[in-house]
């Protein structure tokens, strides 16, 4: 069995055909550019879904179905971005407009189903099915790219709750009166930790005046600064640098910390640029975590990287079509 995964989020969009043994069978990676349009985001779906198909000569029809993990909160059901400041999407009818775009790149109908879930929830499926949570019962996973994402699995089910919308970690508030988010609260976690605010935050600290290696580091070019030239300039004693990745791992620990006292799960599991990009990162969170739970959770959780990185959100949205002939 063959199905499409598709990781949209806010930067990129990832494609891949994978089969039902959790193998990528051909991938591609293109820019979301959502400042675009929505129409423009559903013709890039379409046209890397019509190369991976076609470079492992494979019709579409041959395909179970196409998995999305899309940014922002997602009705299961009815595969409809509610709402996802980092895309600028409100109330987009996702699946709908995906399968209205591919049925008329086909000159046959299409039969097969489109299913639709928030990105780092369908990476955290991705991790339990095939990555670090394999074998696992209960775990959260907690990815931080330009935004910070999170899926909990307790019981071998994915928590979602009433409104589909448990685990929006990124959007808990780790300080009261900070910066304004997207969302329209203050405080919330990935503004302090997640990639697109980092390089924002930068940015406007330079813009104010504030003296840093980082515009050199970047030919005076302030869009290319990227989490990693911010880790580089750290490494080089940076002040604004290292203000920023020392705010970045405190909060990020306080998050991982509660999350892991209210849960109390067998594993954590942190992945996405940012973890990859500051290689201190991760033992400072294992560091400050271990230091701040009950002693029972603080033995038995496991926190380590995602396994499967980068295609954990392909394998994941792929894994939830074949659940669906299970």
């Amino acid at each position: 069995m063959f199905g499409i995964g598709v990781d949209l989020g806010a930067t990129s969009v990832r494609m891949a055909v994978v089969n039902d043994q959790g193998e990528i069978m051909s991938k591609t990676r293109r820019w979301t550019e959502s400042q675009r349009g929505v129409h423009n985001v559903i013709n890039t779906l379409v046209e890397g879904i019509k190369e991976i198909t076609e470079e492992t000569s494979l019709s579409i029809h041959e395909m179970a179905g196409i998995g999305i993990g899309a940014a922002g909160q997602v009705h299961p059901v009815t595969g409809e971005v509610i709402f996802a400041p980092n895309l600028g999407w409100e109330h987009v009818p996702l699946k709908e407009l995906l399968f209205s775009a591919l049925q008329k790149s086909n000159p046959t109908r299409l039969s097969f189903p489109i299913l639709v879930d928030n990105d780092v929830r369908v990476v955290t499926w991705g991790e339990y099915k095939y990555g670090a949570g394999k074998g696992k019962n209960t775990l959260i996973c907690i990815f931080v790219g330009s935004g910070v994402g999170s899926g909990i699995i307790v019981e071998g089910k994915l928590l979602r709750g009433r409104d589909n919308v448990a685990g929006e970690v990124g959007h808990t508030i780790v300080k009261p009166d900070g910066f304004l988010c997207n969302c329209g609260n203050k405080g919330c976690l990935e503004l302090y930790c997640g990639g697109l605010h980092l390089k924002n935050r930068t940015i406007r600290e330079i813009n104010s005046g504030r003296k840093s290696i980082v515009p050199e580091m970047v030919e005076y070019k302030l869009e290319r600064i990227t989490p990693e030239i911010l880790h580089q300039a750290q490494e080089r004693g940076d002040p604004l640098a290292c203000e920023l990745w020392n705010e970045a791992k405190h909060y990020l620990s306080i998050a991982v910390a509660n999350l892991t006292t209210i849960f109390n799960p067998e594993m954590i599991i942190l992945g996405g640029g940012v973890i990859t990009s500051c290689r201190s990162l991760l033992p400072t969170v294992v560091a400050t975590v271990k230091s701040n739970i009950h002693l029972l959770a603080r033995n038995s959780v496991e926190i380590v990287e995602s396994h499967l990185g980068d295609d954990a959100g392909v394998l994941g949205a792929a894994a939830m079509i074949f659940d669906e002939f299970k």
